[in-house]
């Protein structure tokens, strides 16, 4: 997703003023505002850079969080393999130490 929007934003003029969506209100809006608005979603206008700066931030994020839970992945098979065969040991000695 954050590929495809940056793509979309990279095809537009870099002082065009661009919206986000930043979350749901809980408050009745105007009828006068859009109809997104009216539904209960805000946004904010931005520039087209500021918004590729943000989407460049998260998809690190995102990345880095890929890899802390492909580490995490790892050690939790290695601990199961390591169990399982620890389990194993144990019941073919019949529990015998």
């Amino acid at each position: 997703m954050i590929q495809l929007t940056t793509a979309e934003l990279s095809a537009l003029p870099e002082n065009t003023k661009v919206y986000e969506g930043v979350g749901k209100m809980s408050v009745t809006l105007r009828l006068s505002l859009s109809v997104a608005t009216h539904l209960g979603f805000r946004f904010v206008m931005g520039s087209t850079k500021d918004t590729k700066d943000k989407l460049s931030s998260q998809s690190k994020e995102i990345k880095s969080d890929i890899s802390d839970l492909e580490k995490k992945l790892h050690y939790l098979e290695t601990t199961s393999k390591n169990s399982r065969g620890h389990i194993e040991q144990l019941l073919r000695s019949g529990g015998r130490g």
